[in-house]
């Protein structure tokens, strides 16, 4: 599902750090590798050949075949409206680079093109060396359709690096144990029912998905997990399961209304695994357009 490897560069070692595995996944997925930098709106000529100078420097080490491309304008901007005009692109970035060291992405550039961009944004947490291989990944669902919009994205990773695929769904029971008060009585046991139910529904909707992924010859693990999303996690994430999280960015989870989209900040400041995070709205519209172009079955054939 990915055409081109999207990767901004400023200029900054920070920034850089994301080449390694933004060339793992083109090399494996057969995509384009492509590096572009932004210049500010006022930058000289000098500058801007400046830029294209350090550009092609890095491609050099790369491939021939790496593309380069100079933005003039807003960062954020510029990034989005750049990896747009590219084939099936997937943004893979830092979180910090020059102009933001002691700033988290969330706040900054960053979290403009997170949010801002109708492609996956892939980033990776600044200063913590890691090996571009993917051998698992992570995909928690909620159980809504804006969820499962990330599985495309990471089964094609999956299938091109032969990884394993970790099918997680949380159950926050914590805020529902949360409620329970002295002067409340038999609510323990009406919460406890509550939870069962809820459990054994997660369950059952964990182990479908990973069916029908093995049915599709992928290697897939279910997890049901149980209280605050990030916080259950990252728990999965220290037991060492996954080299790479995938997520919707507008999900609810479980029982609360918090987007993934805070979700995976919490994974990005205290996780060290990067996060691809998988805008649902153009997998929803491109699936229910092919839904509309299929020929309607008349009810008494």
């Amino acid at each position: 599902m990915t055409g081109t490897v999207v990767v901004p560069l400023d200029g900054s070692t920070l920034a850089e750090e994301a080449i390694p595995l933004a060339q793992a996944i083109a090399e494996r997925t057969g995509s384009i590798l492509h590096l572009l930098e932004v210049v500010p709106a006022d930058s000289s000529a000098s500058l801007q050949e400046e830029a294209r100078a350090y550009l092609r420097s890095q491609a050099r080490r790369i491939d021939d075949r790496v593309q380069i491309s100079i933005h003039v304008g807003d960062p954020a901007e510029q990034i989005i409206d750049g990896a747009a005009e590219l084939l099936d692109p997937t943004v893979v970035m830092t979180t910090h680079g020059r102009s933001g060291i002691r700033r988290w992405a969330f706040g900054s550039v960053a979290e403009r093109v997170v949010h801002g961009a109708a492609t996956p944004v892939l980033l990776i947490r600044s200063g913590l060396e890691r090996p571009a291989v993917i051998d698992a990944i992570l995909v928690p669902l909620d159980g809504t359709a804006y969820s499962e919009a990330a599985l495309p994205y990471a089964t094609d990773l999956a299938q091109a690096f032969d990884a394993v695929l970790h099918i997680a769904r949380v159950v926050e029971t914590t805020r529902l144990y949360a409620r329970l008060t002295p002067q409340t009585p038999g609510a323990a046991e009406a919460i406890a029912e509550v939870v069962t139910g809820l459990v054994r529904e997660a369950r059952a909707y964990v182990e479908r998905r990973v069916a029908g992924l093995r049915e599709q010859g992928v290697r897939a693990e279910p997890h049901l997990l149980e209280g605050y999303a990030a916080d259950a996690l990252i728990g999965l994430e220290r037991e060492g399961v996954t080299d790479l999280t995938v997520m919707a960015t507008r999900a609810r989870t479980g029982l609360s209304r918090v987007v993934f989209g805070s979700v995976a900040e919490q994974l990005l400041k205290l996780g060290t695994t990067p996060v691809m995070m998988v805008p649902p709205e153009p997998i929803l519209e491109a699936l229910a357009s092919a839904d509309a172009a299929q020929p309607s079955v008349s009810a008494d054939r």
